[in-house]
């Protein structure tokens, strides 16, 4: 039997959608094993985070767990039984995976659930989370929804840019002010003009301190259309960057 929960929580840029199917327990030795996954966010509620909270219980503490998302990489084995992260837009994966402690015979649990946070248009910083790796966490600036336009003026705070890499167009114009940390984009005469769902650049930014989370926002947004006017945008998003040593900790 298909159990099948929809919960929908507010959030200050948009709406997060959970659809979530559960599968019944399966029995290891003829035993049920307690371990369907579970949110701890009740439905209707206003979450200021955008963080996905998933919890399984292990009431008579002899299973351990690990998990995987999206398909990528499992966590190892261990009694913890919650997980909370930020994910970004899209449609996700979580498999549980548990055993008696030190067996070999596992069985799984899996929720699928779909993440909507982006009210268009907007312009952010893809992925929410980026791991630093040699100094430098990498993002790719995003539009979505975005009327036709011609040009984009913004401003990157928490961290250097290091370098600016032209993922959209050849004809793009594409001026990095590294001193104040802005980037102005120009549509060419033989390119077509921002709109849409688009990548436009991949950044590579130095976050500043020594902080292992460090905050990269978008403090400052311009879009002008074809016509010079400013572009009322709904969503402008920056991201965190994270150590690697905060990543194998969560």
């Amino acid at each position: 039997m298909k159990i099948t929960t929809i919960l929908q929580i507010g959030l200050p840029l948009g709406v997060l959608f959970f659809s979530a199917c559960k599968k019944n327990p399966v029995s290891i030795d003829n035993k049920p094993l307690e371990t369907t996954i579970q949110t701890n966010i009740p439905a209707n509620s206003i979450d200021t985070s955008g963080t996905v909270t998933l919890s399984w219980n292990n009431d008579e503490q002899k299973n351990e767990f690990r998990f995987s998302i999206d398909g990528k990489t499992w966590s190892n084995w261990s009694t913890r039984t919650i997980f909370s992260d930020l994910f970004d837009d899209g449609d996700h994966v979580f498999k549980l995976q548990s055993r008696v402690i030190r067996a070999s015979t596992t069985v799984y649990d899996t929720i699928y659930f779909k993440v909507k946070t982006l009210k268009d248009p907007a312009v952010y910083l893809y992925p929410r989370k980026a791991i630093i790796k040699d100094g430098l966490a990498t993002f790719t600036l995003n539009t979505k929804g975005l009327p036709e336009s011609h040009s984009l003026k913004l401003v990157i705070s928490g961290g250097v840019l290091s370098s600016v890499n032209n993922k959209f167009s050849k004809s793009l114009d594409v001026i990095l002010l590294t001193d104040d940390n802005t980037i102005n984009l120009g549509v060419g005469p033989q390119s077509t003009a921002i709109q849409g769902d688009m990548a436009l650049l991949d950044l590579a930014i130095k976050p500043a301190g020594s902080s292992d989370t460090s905050n990269i926002s978008i403090s400052e947004c311009i879009v002008r259309d074809s016509d010079h006017n400013d572009v009322n945008l709904k969503t402008i998003r920056g991201a965190i960057a994270v150590s690697p040593l905060t990543i194998s900790e969560n």
